[in-house]
């Protein structure tokens, strides 16, 4: 993991009530003691969501759960996978969490010249996971082809974002 782990900011009414360092390769979360984030309430199912970091990549992954997710106010189909990026804002019963990415994994808007455009889009991207071989199966696919290109898309079209000490010159 990098030196500067992605963040996940919780809130419940608008009031922010944890931060949480995305440090480990998978942030369980639901109502039940034994997740990393635990959320009691009744709307959050025991094991609600996960979220798999790995590289400049992370995902959330509904479980199946009662109450669902949404992102950016769009309800998301029980067991899916959606990547997330900076400033992302899931909701999950009355809890709003936002993904931050860490500094300088990203431009920020402000950051951006006139002569830069801004190109955002979104994927409907569906995939099952059978829940026994649920954390191959993510390594599986955040290491596929797709989410190389998407890190070499990114890396292509944000070229003044530092390197990490770990990558190599294109």
């Amino acid at each position: 993991m990098s030196a500067n782990p992605s963040l996940l900011i919780v809130r419940l009414n608008d009031t922010v009530i944890q931060t949480i360092a995305l440090d480990m390769p998978v942030l369980t979360i639901g109502r039940a003691a034994d997740n990393a984030l635990s959320l009691p309430h009744r709307l959050i199912s025991r094991h609600h969501a996960e979220i798999h970091t790995g590289g400049d990549a992370a995902v959330m992954i509904d479980l199946g759960s009662a109450n669902g997710i949404s992102v950016e106010g769009e309800p998301l189909p029980a067991r899916s996978v959606f990547p997330l990026v900076r400033g992302a804002v899931v909701q999950i019963g009355p809890y709003t969490l936002t993904y931050q990415a860490p500094d300088g994994a990203e431009a920020s808007v402000t950051e951006m010249t006139d002569e830069e455009t801004v190109v955002t889009f979104r994927a409907d991207l569906q995939i099952r996971i059978d829940p026994r071989h649920r954390q191959e199966q993510v390594a599986e696919i955040t290491g596929s082809d797709f989410f190389q290109h998407l890190r070499d898309e990114k890396r292509r079209l944000r070229p003044h974002s530092p390197k990490a000490p770990n990558e190599e010159p294109d």
